[in-house]
């Protein structure tokens, strides 16, 4: 049996391997994208490296067979990684999430290759899933480098941690911040996993508050409307999308009612194309979001306190689009990938 296939563009021998476990798209995986396109961009090479192929072919394929980007995808063992890494002899392998990590700290037992950790998860894990995000956490020192995407995430990693910033592609051009100030009804909009920690429930109690707005949610997860919120006509519910590039357009602002957080990819997704975001203090949010500036960060949650803000929000068509265009020149200056990749590169180079 193949202990591993690859798309029609062979991965080079001494790239980067950027290494995921994965079977859908989420924060990790659109980091892992944007990283690959752009080190890709500036002349590295890079392949993306899944540890094995589940039921459904993983979404991010097709995008980076169009951005000419390698992939390659192991069979789940460590002597089908063994096998890839002897054959094409990467420059080094730069894991993200905590199951690629651990295989690759097995790897470097048996064989001295270079490796860096990202750590990406703001929340607390629960059940299994925390035994083996403390293994990772506790274990980060056999990874040469470890980088992590807030200071809070950095605290909780047992070894020295880099800070770097999440970043997303830039769209080159928004048309839709000038029309935004004649729409009559504006829309807010939740994106992530429909879970606790991520606080659906909330943006829920803010759709019954304000019914004069429109509510969309895009993920998908257990934490559903209740049967106070379930009917209402303001309420729709579009489930998880591999990809949220014609959504955006949508959107007019994003809710983030987090109970707790790291640096969220949709935060910087909605920013760069000119959609505030109006978020609990938690995680790195307080780090991008300057309050009445280029969004709203509001301290726990309370209802009114929120209705009250987003309805000065709505009343001030100039005021949304001077939000809406600074929020966007927050991503250009401080999360693109110009402002953030020579930090990679810096660590890249420091190991080689």
């Amino acid at each position: 049996m193949q202990a591993y296939h690859h798309g029609e563009i062979v991965p080079q021998a001494h790239s980067v391997w950027l290494f995921i476990d994965s079977q859908t798209v989420g924060g990790i995986e659109s980091h892992v994208f944007n990283l690959a396109l752009a080190l890709h961009q500036r002349g590295h090479a890079v392949c993306v490296v899944f540890w094995k192929a589940y039921i459904k072919p993983h979404p991010m394929l097709s995008q980076l067979e169009q951005a000419q980007v390698p992939w390659l995808i192991l069979d789940g063992a460590i002597a089908s990684l063994l096998h890839a890494v002897n054959n094409f002899s990467p420059r080094l392998v730069h894991s993200h999430g905590y199951k690629a990590s651990l295989v690759g700290r097995v790897l470097r037992c048996i064989k001295p290759i270079k490796l860096v950790s990202s750590y990406h998860a703001g929340e607390i894990s629960q059940g299994r899933l925390a035994c083996y995000d403390w293994l990772d956490r506790n274990t980060a020192c056999l990874s040469q480098a470890r980088i992590a995407i807030s200071r809070d995430i950095a605290k909780r990693v047992a070894a020295s941690s880099m800070i770097v910033n999440n970043f997303v592609q830039v769209p080159p051009f928004v048309s839709t911040l000038k029309s935004r100030r004649h729409k009559r009804r504006l829309t807010i909009g939740f994106v992530g996993r429909l879970t606790e920690v991520k606080g659906p429930d909330r943006f829920y109690q803010l759709a019954k508050a304000m019914p004069e707005l429109n509510f969309v949610v895009f993920g998908e997860g257990a934490l559903l409307p209740s049967d106070e919120h379930k009917n209402l006509s303001n309420l729709r519910l579009r489930g998880k999308q591999n990809s949220m590039d014609t959504c955006w357009q949508e959107l007019d602002l994003l809710c983030m009612p987090s109970r707790n957080e790291g640096l969220p990819l949709a935060s910087l997704e909605a920013m760069s194309r000119g959609i505030p975001v109006i978020a609990t203090n938690v995680g790195a949010l307080s780090e991008l979001i300057k309050h009445q500036q280029n969004g709203f960060i509001l301290e726990g949650f309370e209802v009114e306190q929120w209705r009250k803000v987003i309805k000065r929000w709505q009343q001030n068509a100039d005021f949304q689009y001077q939000l809406a265009k600074q929020a966007r020149q927050t991503i250009i200056e401080r999360y693109s990938p110009e402002a953030i990749i020579p930090q990679f590169e810096k660590v890249y180079s420091q190991l080689a």
